[in-house]
């Protein structure tokens, strides 16, 4: 029955990150449609954008890929913010037990859409400060 209940728990987790990514994602296209189309400062969004895509990329990479952590002694994680396998052992002296499930073949697209999500809210928040200096400078 408890293992019952921890499928049960790991496939909402699961799907709640999911869910997470198409939001993430919906937010993400619209937003950049937005400063790609920007009739002001069109080249400087531009590479922003591009700058934003690039950082994102890499630090999704070496996130997801190349950062591992202790949760505590006995709990290895490997990945962050989303991660892609965790160790975990009983003791010190037990043998480290590996849980790589589904989450595995998704770890990277939720990592770079929760960073291209920052990258992307803060070139918006620079739009809309620089569209309010506009609007009271005219």
């Amino acid at each position: 029955m408890s293992e019952f209940i921890d499928l049960i728990a790991f496939l909402i987790v699961n799907l709640l990150y999911l869910v997470a990514l198409v939001f993430i994602l919906v937010f993400i296209n619209k937003q950049s449609r937005s400063i790609w189309k920007a009739p002001t400062h069109t080249r400087l969004y531009r590479s922003g954008l591009l700058a934003v895509l690039v950082s994102a990329v890499s630090a999704a990479y070496f996130f997801t890929f190349r950062f591992h952590f202790f949760a505590n002694p006995n709990t290895q994680v490997f990945g962050f913010p989303c991660p892609y396998l965790i160790f975990q052992r009983v003791s010190i002296d037990a043998p480290w037990r590996d849980f790589g499930g589904p989450i595995s073949f998704v770890a990277y697209p939720i990592n770079l859409s929760i960073f291209l999500f920052f990258g992307v809210c803060l070139l918006w928040l620079t739009k809309l400060l620089s569209q309010k200096r506009q609007c009271a400078s005219a």
